[in-house]
């Protein structure tokens, strides 16, 4: 997977700065993270939150295809102009 492959460059690369994003990032959307269970010496792998196939919109994009659900993207309009704010509040919704 280049997801994988790109994170694992960048760790390479990436100021130490910047070393805790890189971390969040890996874990939350690409790698998860690992939980050593000690009083049994177990390893468990935790997926990521929001794993690439989720998210990862490049295959779509080189075949041409829609990267956004244009069904939600019309509801959304839809609402905005029935309410009238971008960000309404529960009362004004009410």
């Amino acid at each position: 997977m280049r997801v994988c492959t790109g994170i694992a460059s960048l760790r390479d690369q990436v100021p130490e700065a910047a070393t805790p994003i890189l971390e969040y990032f890996d874990r939350t959307y690409v790698s998860g993270s690992v939980r050593h269970i000690t009083h049994s010496n177990v390893v468990r792998r935790i997926e990521p939150l929001f794993p690439p196939p989720l998210w990862n919109v490049h295959d779509i994009t080189v075949s041409d295809g829609d990267r956004t659900s244009n069904h939600c993207e019309a509801w959304n309009r839809r609402f905005v102009s029935m309410i009238g704010h971008k960000s309404p509040s529960v009362w004004t919704v009410i």
